[in-house]
């Protein structure tokens, strides 16, 4: 999985996770996740949001993970 939020990528494979900034590193040359914590956290919460409920995600509903809809939260409580 992948996922990108403002200049930043995150990428999952299995327990290994690499963070990139692709506006200035197309490329992804260079891997920042111990380098760049906070910013690691921003998109690893997302994409944790988004791993959690992804077989079920209703994007046209629920919005992005980065930026979920109030019928998100209405939805999990009533699950």
């Amino acid at each position: 999985f992948a996922m990108r939020l403002g200049g930043w990528k995150l990428a999952v494979r299995g327990t290994t996770v690499g963070l990139w900034h692709v506006d200035e590193d197309p490329l992804e040359r260079k891997e920042l996740s111990a380098a760049r914590p906070l910013e690691r956290r921003f998109v690893t919460d997302a994409m944790s949001t988004f791993l959690l409920h992804y077989k079920s995600w209703k994007k046209s509903r629920w919005g992005v993970a980065s930026n979920a809809s109030p019928q998100f939260a209405d939805d999990l409580e009533r699950e």
